[in-house]
């Protein structure tokens, strides 16, 4: 079953596959979704045993795809702060319960503002 929205309804709809390769006008675009939802489970999978790097502070950073991902512990828990490398622009979020959840929020991030991978 997949699940689908359409603005005709105010929820998702359930459907068999062939149902929803109508819904997005073929079944490229359904393989497609499954491909591109199950490299990023991946991916996502992969991000937190990357070789991060201690720093003198007691943090970790991350060096990928342009961004620097940096986890650190603080009074409210473990923070993020992504900084996309050589510019200014940078996102924080913090009070995370674990390292590895703060890790994710990182790579969650830097999927939304879609540059994790090169298509």
């Amino acid at each position: 079953m997949h699940e689908m929205e359409h603005p005709d309804y105010a929820e998702a709809l359930a459907v068999g596959s062939v149902c929803a390769a109508h819904m997005v006008q073929g079944y490229r675009g359904v393989d497609r979704r499954k491909a591109d939802a199950r490299n990023r489970r991946d991916r996502r999978g992969r991000w937190v045993s990357r070789s991060w790097e201690p720093r003198e502070d007691g943090s970790e950073a991350l060096s990928a795809y342009g961004y620097l991902t940096t986890v650190g512990l603080s009074e409210d828990g473990w923070q993020v702060r992504v900084t996309v490398e050589d510019a200014e622009s940078m996102w924080h979020d913090g009070g995370f319960e674990t390292k590895d959840d703060a890790r994710l929020a990182g790579f969650d991030h830097i999927e939304e503002v879609g540059r994790l991978l090169p298509r």
